[in-house]
């Protein structure tokens, strides 16, 4: 078979997949230009993949396919293509330069060169990267109006320019730059490759957008508290006949205050209903006795009573049985969920560590949080952040009166 394949120096074949790698190579049709393989770019603290995405690996020799770019290279897949389940993981073993790519991007820029499109949308991120908010606004706007870009690269290019806008004082033109309206309209006249976006991915990538916007928490508060959502991705899997797989809508936390983590998480456990966060349930009088009960509207329901269910069942396995194992309190049922993200530039090997618990885990009351952020050493949020809340609920639900079990 004539075909070429790439690997970065820090990706690895892992043993398991290598009898699976070896079949294939065998079993290959010939009329088959491109493989693709899934690419395991983030890890949880078992070493498992938590983040993956299809990229070309096997590609058939001859000059119809080049390499596009100076940075993140691609070759575009077209032809016929296979997608295959064999992974291979990305395991950076030291940090690596993080102004390596803007430097070669101005030397690119310096000696006359255009980049194209995807390639601005590069540039612009890593000017981002790098806090130059007004240089990145500049190359991502006119990303923006270039006619050919992948829609994902688009989507998240509007997400950057409004956390731009947004760091520089330009609240309003935050807003504007979200482009909802614009983006949700790309879905109906683009393409994603080859392919048209099937109906349900469309619908993930709108509900992605929706959480991207700025979110508006009144929480009792004299002002309101802004989320602008920053180097968020929606992924989204198709198999080869064009039908959705998953689609999934993942944020790296970065700009998020804990409340607004906390609003995001609520009314999974909650019945579906969002309820708003408040610092006040109630007024008592010296002798503890109630004298004004705070009143607060029924929230928008946002899942099913069903679902909310389902997932109080799921969190609470993840601390029975998973890795939010350091969180269990004997005697209660506790739920929760485990989070570890790489924040921005991944060269730099920073993280934020999180863990979010309720209790009990059948009918809560409690919600406790800790998220650390570039933790040294350990940062698994499961290993670090989840003992704390442990603690937390060690302390709070005997003083709540909250029987054990």
């Amino acid at each position: 078979m004539d075909y070429c394949m790439w690997m970065d120096a820090d990706d690895i074949l892992e043993e398991a997949e290598r009898e699976n790698f070896l079949q294939l190579k065998q079993s290959l049709s010939p009329d088959i230009d491109i493989v693709m393989m899934k690419y395991h770019t983030a890890f949880d603290e078992e070493g498992r993949p938590s983040f993956s995405y299809f990229r070309e690996r096997w590609i058939r020799n001859c000059s119809r396919y080049r390499w596009i770019g100076a940075v993140h290279e691609v070759i575009v897949p077209e032809g016929r293509i296979l997608y295959s389940d064999i992974g291979i993981c990305h395991r950076k073993m030291c940090a690596g330069d993080p102004d390596r790519n803007l430097r070669i991007y101005r030397k690119m820029l310096e000696e006359g060169k255009a980049l194209e499109p995807r390639q601005q949308y590069y540039y612009g991120r890593e000017l981002y990267y790098h806090k130059l908010y007004k240089e990145a606004v500049r190359v991502l706007e006119q990303f923006l109006q270039e006619e050919d870009g992948w829609i994902e690269n688009k989507i998240e290019a509007c997400s950057v320019c409004a956390d731009c806008y947004y760091r520089l004082g330009g609240e309003q033109a935050a807003l504007s730059t979200e482009k909802k309206e614009e983006i949700l309209a790309m879905f109906e006249n683009q393409n994603t490759g080859k392919r048209r976006m099937p109906k349900a991915a469309k619908l993930v990538l709108a509900a992605a957008l929706a959480a991207g916007c700025v979110l508006s928490i009144a929480a009792g508060l004299p002002a309101q508290v802004y989320n602008f959502v920053s180097g968020g991705q929606a992924v989204i899997q198709t198999s080869a006949d064009g039908k959705m797989v998953s689609g999934t809508f993942t944020m790296d936390g970065e700009g998020q205050t804990p409340i607004v983590l906390e609003d995001g998480r609520l009314w999974f456990v909650n019945g579906g209903e969002r309820i708003t966060p408040h610092f006040g349930v109630s007024v008592l009088d010296r002798e503890g006795e109630e004298v004004k009960r705070f009143k607060y509207g029924d929230g928008k329901r946002i899942v099913s009573k069903e679902t909310s269910e389902t997932m109080k069942k799921l969190l609470e396995s993840v601390v029975s049985e998973g890795s939010g194992k350091n969180a269990y309190v004997e005697g209660y049922h506790i739920g929760g969920k485990t989070a570890t993200s790489q924040t921005l530039p991944r060269s730099a090997n920073k993280y934020i560590s999180s863990f979010v618990g309720f209790a009990p885990a059948d009918n809560p009351q409690v919600l406790g949080m800790c998220v650390i952020y570039n933790p040294q050493g350990v940062y698994y949020g499961g290993t670090i952040a989840a003992p704390v809340v442990k603690n937390i609920f060690e302390n709070v639900l005997p003083y709540l009166g909250i029987e054990k079990e």
